[in-house]
Parts: C-alpha cells; structure tokens; sequence
C-alpha cells in the first residue's frame, strides 16, 4: 500500500508538471474587450448606413438591424488570434514590463481593464508568439500561459511594417505574413436589442468602410 501510495503521488506530480507550463499557444486564442488598434472599447456611435448585426461572432443569423442615423453603443468586443503564426525568437533578454497571468489551458483572457500587473525577464532564445496589434506600433503577445502587453514591433528583425525595425534587434520575426486576427464587436441599440459586427479592418468602428459616426 505504501508502495502504491508512494508511485501514485509521483504520477500526481509528474502529471502538475506537464500541465503547468506549456511553451507553445493554443491553436486560437480570444481577447475580451480589447480592440486591435489604440483605445478602448465603449464608444457610441450612429450608423450611417442600413447595417445587420448577427446573434453570436462568426454566425450568420441576424439579431437585429440598424438603420442610417441609429444611434448605438459598443459593449463588447472579440478578437480571435492565431499565435502560432507568428512567433518572435528573442535574440537577447527581454524585459517585460506588463504581464498578465492566465490559467494553464485557458485560450481567452478579459482584457477590458488589465492592464498587467506583474514584470517577468525572458532569456534569449526563447519564443514569444504575437496576437494582435495594440496600437502604435505596439503587440500583445502568449508566452508560457501568460500575455505579455505593449511589445514593440521597432526592433523585431523582418517584422513586416512599413517602417523596418533597426538594430539592435530584440528578436527575429519567424512567421510568413502580417499579424492579423478575426475581430467582432457587439453593438446595443437603444431598445436593449444587440447583435454582433464583424469588423475585418480591424479599425475603430467609425471610420470602418464609413460604416459610422462616432457620438461627442
């Protein structure tokens, strides 16, 4: 019995060793309440033009519609990244000043008001994947169930950009294409009604395709 006790603990601890860290991100990873660009989400707006909003992201059945003039309010956004396309092999320490922790296996995080509260050096060597632009020039990005804010794209070696990164690099950009994601917003009309927007451009719904008008 203490044979079977003594091995049976060694599995329990063997198996928390595996799954409490994981060097490579999860197939699609979601971020809550964060835009792709610079800013917040909860902007209002008036549409300008006749709009349908669906019932979930990624669905086609239509929740409600908008007509031009109709003023709404943005709740909710969603973006779905691709982190494995585009990791960034670090060249040298990274010092990361912004971190935000997230369970082991978790492949979302709520990012409406964290802004990382916790600092973390990576050695050289190591992979940082990226997930979606946070403005000026600016990533978010996984490594070992953490995500790490505000990593600047100005020193990553072949990061496509219309201003190339310069020496010294901070690391080398492994992926084939530019860091995109699949980006909805959930818009609230007056009546209580709402519906989600794709946004493909992944800019600031007002002047997404004239689409709208923001509200002072």
């Amino acid at each position: 019995m203490k044979l079977f006790n003594f091995l049976s603990l060694i599995l329990i601890n063997l198996i928390i060793a595996t799954i409490t860290y994981a060097s490579t991100p999860p197939r699609e990873f979601c971020i809550l309440n964060r835009p792709p660009y610079e800013g917040v989400a909860g902007h209002g707006y008036n549409a300008l033009m006749n709009l349908d909003l669906v019932s979930n992201p990624r669905e086609h059945d239509i929740a409600c519609s908008l007509l031009p003039g109709e003023p709404v309010l943005e709740i909710q956004t969603i973006a779905y990244t691709n982190p494995s396309k585009y990791p960034v092999k670090l060249l040298k320490e990274y010092q990361a000043n912004s971190v935000v922790k997230i369970p082991v296996n978790q492949s979302y995080i709520n990012l409406s008001h964290n802004r990382g509260d916790t600092k973390l050096v990576i050695p050289p060597g190591e992979t940082i994947y990226l997930l979606m632009s946070t403005g000026e020039g600016t990533y978010a990005a996984w490594y070992n169930n953490m995500i790490i804010l505000w990593v600047e794209s100005f020193d990553i070696k072949g990061f496509p950009s219309p201003y190339p990164a310069t020496p010294p690099y901070t690391g080398v950009f492994m992926g084939n294409s530019p860091v995109e994601c699949d980006y909805w917003v959930r818009l609230q009309k007056t009546d209580g009604h709402s519906g989600w927007l794709h946004n493909p451009n992944h800019k600031k719904i007002r002047i997404d395709w004239g689409r709208f008008k923001e509200i002072p």
